[in-house]
């Protein structure tokens, strides 16, 4: 919970009533609340400036620059920017409140198992839809990760937390692409190797080893032949061997049942049955019908 020492309200407009966890690893060690927006009457998520970045001018300018492109994206499956906020007492990002909780919640309730293969595909159909809307209309989400998606107690799943800075500046992340990793300009195929680095820990159980991302059928024998080199192509370390945008169906009403997918709600224990495996079966997944797919390694 928040610390007595910070005022209740804060930038004239939020109530501060959670203090959240902190940063997962690869993320910078913002100070997360739920808040209450007064102006809107509406919960958000108040994410703090730290210390150390907010004597930087030339970075809230971009982070004031970056927020408000993002207020102008809308998906349903998109955890809204309601702006950044800067006052005397300090700057925030602040976007949406999303009850629930997260994928990473989800992937600890399994413990080191897998998801059942229904669920790793509704994952990655919805998360390919999103990511490939903010790669239509030109945006790079650049911090995909299971802490950064939501799911809401009705399952709903809703995608948040834009990386709003420089490359150079991002923490080592087992889902972040190596020229991510090395500074470089990204491209939207780094969020393809995010969306491959997150499949591999669906369909898997485990993390992605920092480098070269193996064959998933290593750790999983089921995995279909498909997936793995989905993961694998995804995953190249070379940017121009992945594909280079996710993308979204082209059909509208295609576009609105992905966006309406519910997934199970976080679980409260692994024997929940909604938590539990269903790869003791051969899937027999076929993610993507494209026979040009590189041969799996």
């Amino acid at each position: 919970h928040m610390s007595n020492q910070l005022p209740t309200t804060i930038l004239g407009r939020f109530r501060m009533e959670e203090r959240l966890e902190s940063s997962h690893p690869g993320e910078l060690p913002w100070v997360s609340y739920r808040a209450h927006d007064l102006r809107n009457n509406a919960p958000v998520c108040v994410k703090l400036i730290p210390t150390e970045l907010a004597g930087d001018s030339a970075l809230l300018r971009r982070l004031q620059r970056e927020t408000g492109a993002l207020q102008s994206l809308s998906h349903p499956n998109l955890a809204e920017m309601t702006g950044f906020f800067q006052s005397p007492e300090g700057a925030a990002l602040v976007r949406r409140w999303v009850a629930g909780g997260t994928l990473a919640d989800v992937l600890a309730a399994q413990g080191e198992a897998p998801l059942p293969p229904a669920d790793v595909l509704a994952y990655l159909n919805i998360l390919t839809n999103v990511i490939g809307y903010t790669h239509d209309v030109g945006a790079i989400h650049a911090n995909l990760s299971p802490s950064n998606v939501l799911v809401d107690p009705s399952g709903q799943v809703f995608l948040a937390d834009f990386n709003l800075l420089p490359a150079a500046a991002l923490p080592p992340s087992p889902f972040r692409a190596p020229e991510a990793a090395a500074g470089l300009p990204l491209r939207p195929s780094a969020d393809v190797f995010s969306l491959g680095a997150l499949l591999y820990t669906l369909i898997t159980g485990h993390l992605p080893p920092q480098g070269r991302i193996p064959d998933p059928r290593r750790l999983n024998p089921a995995v279909s032949a498909n997936m793995a080199r989905l993961v694998l192509w995804a995953c190249d370390a070379q940017p121009e061997q992945r594909p280079q945008y996710a993308r979204a169906p082209s059909s509208t009403p295609s576009a609105r049942r992905l966006a309406s997918t519910r997934m199970s709600p976080p679980c409260a224990s692994r024997s929940s049955p909604a938590c539990r495996s269903g790869w003791s079966k051969p899937p027999g997944m076929r993610p993507c019908k494209n026979t040009n797919l590189p041969p799996a390694r």
